[in-house]
């Protein structure tokens, strides 16, 4: 902030606060990372770990499967919550509170035809997230992409960052989602312990 007798700018909490999320994430990123590598050999699909920003999400690691077609994501990529695995992870083990205000902020834009956009069906997508403990997304972000996410805590509990299986649906088939949803349950676990 800028100091009002001399004009000159000093350093704010805030600086330390940003400092703290940006080491937060490093130190996520460093555990979780031999994970999501294990999960890529053993699926043969693209993983991602993404964390929560106000109404979007943000990669922060990602692991390419070995096949000739590469998703086009990256690392520092935001994306919407609404229509993708890992954000809609993130929403759905939200604090209530929380969850209210992130929601009034999205503009639930229609992506792709499979998109939902009717808030009362979101919430109650939700729910069933909550459930099941993953998330999927049925070409909803983009047509030819399925994706399954589901949330990684802290060691106090809290929600922490999202990680998903994505792929093409040609090898991401519905057949696979019983196969691949407890292996991304058990790595989520794996991580936040």
């Amino acid at each position: 902030c800028q100091h009002p007798q001399d004009a000159k700018y000093q350093l704010t909490l805030k600086i330390c606060w940003l400092s703290a999320q940006v080491l937060d994430n490093i130190q996520l990123r460093q555990i979780a990372h031999r994970f999501l590598q294990q999960l890529t050999a053993e699926t043969n699909e693209t993983t991602h770990l993404a964390v929560l920003d106000g109404a979007e999400f943000v990669y922060i690691d990602k692991v390419d499967n070995a096949q000739a077609m590469r998703m086009r994501s990256r690392v520092g990529q935001r994306g919407h919550l609404h229509c993708t695995a890992v954000g809609k992870s993130l929403l759905a083990f939200l604090p209530e509170a929380e969850l209210e205000g992130v929601l009034r902020r999205l503009p639930f834009e229609r992506l792709t035809r499979h998109t939902i956009t009717d808030v009362a069906r979101f919430r109650e997508q939700l729910r069933e997230i909550r459930q099941l403990g993953y998330a999927v997304d049925d070409e909803e972000n983009e047509i030819g992409i399925r994706c399954l996410g589901a949330p990684v805590f802290d060691h106090t509990g809290q929600l922490a960052a999202a990680l998903s299986i994505s792929g093409w649906t040609i090898s991401m088939t519905h057949a696979r989602i019983p196969e691949l949803a407890p292996r991304l349950r058990q790595t989520c676990q794996g991580i936040s312990q």
